[in-house]
């Protein structure tokens, strides 16, 4: 008597379906990938000749309509010197954090000088960000 079955099983996998998947995963973090802005606020900034490098903390962004942002965030002149207060907090008191300023070339002196003046009730050390003269 034979007792061996006639159909044997074949153990196979179809990759088909995983390169589907890997396909449209990749498809997906491409497309997501060019969404993310590394700045969301664009500015023109000023052009000067001398470049210090300092390490950077915190970043405050003016654009030319005078609108403020704290980190990327919108926020309001009156809110600024909360938003500093914490920023100092977080350092020692001998060594204040950086608030690098990044104003459009076209945003007006007056409100530059306010939020510079809000930095420095506050004790943060405030630098006005440039782009290098080509």
């Amino acid at each position: 008597m034979d007792f061996r079955s006639r159909h044997r099983v074949k153990a196979e996998f179809s990759l088909a379906s995983l390169t589907d998947m890997v396909f449209l995963l990749l498809i997906f973090f491409m497309l997501t990938s060019s969404f993310v802005a590394p700045t969301a606020v664009r500015l023109l900034l000023p052009r000067a000749k001398g470049q210090v490098i300092t390490p950077q903390h915190f970043r405050i962004a003016i654009r030319a309509d005078g609108a403020l942002f704290w980190e990327g965030q919108p926020i309001e002149l009156e809110q600024l010197p909360q938003a500093l207060n914490e920023a100092r907090n977080q350092f020692p008191p001998d060594d204040p954090p950086v608030v690098v300023i990044r104003a459009d070339r076209r945003v007006q002196v007056e409100r530059l000088v306010q939020v510079l003046d809000v930095g420095r009730q506050a004790g943060v050390k405030m630098i006005l960000a440039t782009t290098p003269e080509s």
